[in-house]
């Protein structure tokens, strides 16, 4: 009740169109922003079977929710995502007025910290060589391939910023991506990652603007066939940890950090917003403790 009126009914899809349009177009959020809160309404309704009203969902709907997906194998910081979702949306329709579960009864899952996967420089050129003997994908596929590797272990960028960069984009070596929150960073490129984008353009015939194209349909390349790409590189390279792109930005974090890089410019480099986020990597590998150990230990 809002000024004397009864709100009228609410179905929970007409709920988060509400909320994405309100909190998230309006505030001009990062549209993976947006991307994320209809995944988590796609996987509710899912559940669930039907697009019910907003006042019928409770809270063990939202827990057999939780627990299905857990039991699906999806990972606990996307589980935590989609909760938090349900909960931004839920506590926007109270202050709407709408009749609907309180968001303080549903409780957000502890946040994981898994240990950040990374490749040696020996292991990533190890991929490289893997790419280049593919068999069954054509000359362009294969150098697209080299150079969307090594551009992410040179740049550090991430996969959703590198499907939107444009030709133009990368001209010399440093060039700028639109990362979290919408704030531009500088990334750099090296002599290697050059050298394997330029020889991937070369073979380009098409006028599209994109820096990277799909093999199948020749627009722009998207995350799930990133993705599958590297799933098959995996598969063939036969290192025994996961080859994602997320790892090669991991790997090119590791590798500065163990030569010496100060915690700060390395924050940049990966675009966080929080100097905490990078301290992961020095909480894996702290020189001084290393140094430490070696002068007091006795065998």
């Amino acid at each position: 009740m809002v000024g004397g009126k009864e709100k009228p009914p609410m179905r929970l899809s007409e709920a988060f169109s509400l909320y994405i349009q309100d909190r998230i177009v309006f505030a001009n959020k990062s549209p993976k922003t947006e991307e994320s809160y209809n995944y988590t309404l796609k996987s509710l309704l899912l559940f669930i079977g039907e697009d019910i009203q907003l006042k019928d969902l409770t809270f063990i709907i939202i827990r057999n929710w939780s627990a299905s997906m857990k039991k699906r194998g999806l990972v606990s910081g996307t589980i935590r995502g989609y909760v938090v979702n349900i909960r931004a949306v839920l506590g926007y329709m109270q202050i709407l007025g709408h009749e609907c579960l309180s968001p303080d009864r549903i409780l957000v899952p502890t946040r994981s910290d898994p240990t950040p996967s990374f490749l040696t420089p020996t292991e990533v050129a190890h991929l490289l060589k893997v790419i280049t003997k593919t068999s069954r994908c054509s000359k362009l596929i294969i150098a697209r391939n080299l150079a969307i590797v090594a551009l992410l272990y040179s740049s550090a960028i991430r996969a959703s910023e590198l499907c939107s960069l444009n030709r133009d984009d990368v001209d010399g070596e440093v060039f700028t991506v639109l990362g979290k929150g919408r704030k531009r960073r500088p990334c750099m490129i090296d002599a290697r990652a050059k050298s394997l984008l330029d020889k991937y353009l070369a073979l380009r015939t098409d006028s599209h603007a994109a820096l990277f194209i799909d093999n199948i349909n020749g627009g722009r390349i998207k995350s799930g066939t990133l993705q599958s790409q590297f799933r098959r590189i995996s598969q063939r390279s036969g290192l025994n940890k996961p080859v994602h792109p997320h790892t090669l930005r991991h790997s090119m974090a590791n590798d500065l950090m163990r030569k010496g890089c100060h915690i700060y410019p390395l924050s940049r480099i990966m675009g966080h917003s929080s100097i905490s986020t990078t301290q992961q990597y020095f909480q894996l590998y702290d020189p001084e403790l290393l140094e430490v150990h070696k002068k007091y230990h006795t065998i």
